[in-house]
């Protein structure tokens, strides 16, 4: 870990995830980057995971930007008029701007925590 110790860490997440959604391994990925760790390995990633239990423990966290993607909730879609669900299908409709074209883009990764980091700018395109 950098030699700034547990609270400049503690900080670093902290503004991590106020800066947006991001999961667990999002952060971590940053953290390694930033050098607080040495290394992708299990062990480190299992030492953030106490740090991010602990800023938890002492609500200092935005929870609502820590993404979860191992568990989703099953709810069915309602409104509370028939105006409200037309209104939301028609913001749903989207004309595919590549159905005429002759090379289809697909932009892969092997990272789920690349997710949130990709899919802003793929929606601008698609």
């Amino acid at each position: 870990m950098k030699p700034f110790g547990l609270f400049h860490l503690q900080e670093t997440i902290i503004n991590i995830v106020n800066e947006g959604l991001i999961s667990r391994r999002g952060i971590f990925y940053k953290v390694v980057s930033a050098g607080f760790y040495p290394s992708t390995h299990d062990d480190n990633y299992k030492k953030l995971g106490k740090v991010l239990n602990d800023l938890r423990d002492a609500e200092s966290l935005n929870e609502n930007n820590i993404l979860d993607a191992t568990r989703i909730r099953q709810l069915p879609s309602v409104w509370q008029t028939p105006k409200a669900f037309l209104t939301a299908v028609g913001s749903s409709y989207r004309k595919d701007l590549w159905e005429d074209q002759p090379i289809h883009l697909e932009i892969v990764s092997e990272k789920d925590a690349m997710s949130t980091v990709l899919a802003p700018v793929i929606h601008q395109y698609t």
